[in-house]
């Protein structure tokens, strides 16, 4: 969660008590703006506050960055050793312990002790271990305070990310800007959009290559975008889920002007042009930038509510009980959620006769959402059921025939071991 100071107290009150303050991990700053602003009487701010909390700090996947050429270079290998290259620490340590103050002949044969108020950082008998293991240094000419080797082969592959994000690091608002008015042809769609490497920051640190990715707040989908870059990048398959309300765009804004009258109407464009760019970029032609659009809305299905004055009347209306201005696309991604299944499961859509059969999930679930289905449609569900386990057959209730049509539907479904069959 990105937020200036203004309201950043309020916010982690809020946070420790959905989260718990034991889940609270540190709040990054981000450096938002690179140059003052002399118009602000007593300070120029210049960064944003990112909260981070987990659901559960001891179930918490963090996985840091990843190296850098840079930090890869401060590791060299002067003493040709057989482990690769290497980094040098100093060898004390404070406050003082007794057991750890002795004293250390280099190769030389000078003899050096811990620096006043010091002590060695391992006992002398550990000293011993690690320099008949070759990973104390005491200079090239022999004659150095000894320092304690760290191989390059054996730290972490990831880096701790500090708290102060630089602007070098994951860029400033005006980049953001940029980065969006060069996707919208020099457009400004949208006021304080965050750029795409801030947003992959986040996503380094927190995710794997299959993670699903959530954004409550997606604004001009920063995030999509991010994703299907780090996607790029790294050869991941994350995916992820934008939220936004449909806010109206301001009649005198350049987003209304170029036709986008809400604020999801600029995210869907911006994952449509990114994705291209991307694809364009990196010559990745087979990489998912592919999305669905759902709204939030009422059931398709009609609510029973009877009038029992009008009972007749209610009675013949609820033979179609699908409600009049609800596509079949409609009331299928109903149905994927009523019996548990993801949005993104594969969907195959197979002609017969100009009639539209569903194979959901490779067979596992067939779906006929038709009118006039009669046993040749039924028959060629059959065709696309699963090898491996009977399928869930659903079927459009008032989509039948004949009464007699759906009787003999059901029991040529029974003959082929199809027992789950619902209606809709």
């Amino acid at each position: 969660m990105s937020i200036d100071d203004t309201e950043v107290s309020n916010l982690k009150k809020i946070c420790d008590e959905i989260f718990g303050e034991v889940n609270f991990i540190t709040i990054f700053i981000w450096q938002r703006a690179f140059a003052p602003v002399n118009m602000n009487k007593f300070a120029s701010r210049n960064h944003d506050f990112v909260l981070c909390y987990a659901k559960q700090t001891d179930f918490l996947s963090w996985y840091g960055l990843p190296r850098s050429q840079e930090a890869d270079t401060r590791y060299s290998n002067p003493d040709n050793d057989p482990r690769g290259p290497w980094t040098s620490g100093d060898l004390s340590v404070g406050p003082p312990v007794p057991e750890k103050i002795y004293e250390i002949v280099t190769p030389s044969g000078r003899v050096v002790y811990p620096p006043k108020g010091y002590c060695w950082r391992v006992t002398k008998e550990r000293f011993a271990e690690l320099l008949a293991d070759n990973r104390i240094w005491f200079g090239k000419d022999g004659d150095s305070v000894p320092r304690l080797k760290r191989f390059l082969s054996e730290v972490k592959s990831t880096i701790t990310p500090l708290t102060v994000w630089t602007h070098q690091e994951v860029s400033h608002s005006q980049d953001a800007k940029k980065e969006l008015k060069e996707l919208f042809e020099d457009q400004s769609v949208m006021d304080y959009p965050k750029p795409v490497k801030l947003m992959k920051r986040i996503l380094e640190l927190s995710t794997r290559e299959n993670d699903i990715i959530l954004d409550f707040f997606s604004g001009s989908a920063t995030t999509a975008h991010a994703v299907m870059q780090l996607n790029a990048e790294d050869g991941g398959n994350r995916k992820f889920i934008m939220v936004q309300l449909p806010e109206k765009t301001d009649e005198t804004s350049d987003a209304y002007k170029a036709g986008y009258k809400n604020i999801c109407e600029i995210g869907k464009e911006r994952i449509r042009r990114a994705g291209e760019k991307i694809v364009q970029e990196t010559g990745k032609t087979d990489l998912d930038i592919g999305f669905k659009v759902f709204k939030l809305d009422s059931s398709n299905i009609k609510e029973w509510d009877p009038d029992f004055e009008n009972l007749e009347r209610d009675l013949f209306d609820l033979q179609n009980n699908i409600k009049e201005d609800r596509t079949k696309e409609d009331l299928l991604y109903e149905i994927l959620l009523k019996i548990g299944l993801p949005l993104t499961v594969p969907i195959e859509e197979i002609d017969c006769r100009g009639k539209t059969i569903y194979n959901v999930a490779y067979g596992s679930v067939l779906i006929c959402l038709e009118d006039e289905i009669d046993l040749d449609l039924v028959q060629e569900m059959l065709k696309h059921r699963s090898e491996h386990m009977p399928p869930k057959v659903i079927l459009k209730e008032s989509g039948f025939m004949s009464d007699a049509v759906k009787t003999n539907a059901l029991q040529t479904l029974k003959k082929h071991g199809i027992t789950d069959v619902r209606s809709v």
